[in-house]
């Protein structure tokens, strides 16, 4: 399988290099708003960590710390789960 750019975003001039063997690209979501994250919302986990639930996992947040929130996610069980792996569901027109 060849190597192959891949562009990044729409009309955008940034490109991805694609090689056999790595996980598919997939959108980061919009960026979780921190001040006005709270319990009950839907985010996705963006982090890829040994252990860890699957990236793209989706769940509900049940509890909102310092630097992380507490996420169910469902089969995937409760996880604390810092900001920065966080994105929201992206919002379709």
């Amino acid at each position: 399988m060849p190597l192959t750019l891949v562009p990044e975003k729409e009309g955008g001039d940034d490109l991805q290099l694609s090689m056999p063997g790595m996980p598919a690209s997939m959108g980061a979501g919009i960026p979780v708003d921190f001040g006005r994250l709270g319990p009950g919302q839907t985010v996705y986990y963006n982090g890829s960590l040994p252990g860890g639930p699957c990236r793209g996992a989706h769940g509900v947040v049940r509890r909102t710390l310092r630097r992380h929130a507490v996420v169910d996610l469902g089969n995937l069980g409760v996880w604390y789960i810092p900001y920065y792996f966080l994105s929201a569901p992206s919002k379709v027109a």
